[in-house]
């Protein structure tokens, strides 16, 4: 596996309506998985549960291969 992270947003394939973001790298593997009520309730958005999959990761793991992601979807890099 490359030093990068990768990044996977797809539909669940078992589930109509969940959508699945899945962050891999070397050090370890952060998943969420959500769906959206109807209107008026919140919507969430790909990128905003990108951002806290990221968070989640850098807290988990502490790798440095969220970077590219990281400055793509608005994130201050952290500094350890």
């Amino acid at each position: 596996m490359s030093s990068a992270a990768t990044l996977t947003i797809a539909a669940a394939p078992d589930t109509p309506g969940v959508r699945v973001v899945i962050l891999d790298c070397a050090h370890g593997r952060t998943e969420a998985a959500y769906a959206n009520g109807t209107p008026p309730a919140a919507q969430l958005t790909d990128a905003a549960v990108v951002q806290a999959v990221i968070a989640k990761h850098y807290e988990t793991e502490g790798c440095r291969c969220t970077l590219a992601l990281r400055r793509r979807y608005g994130l201050v890099a952290v500094k350890r």
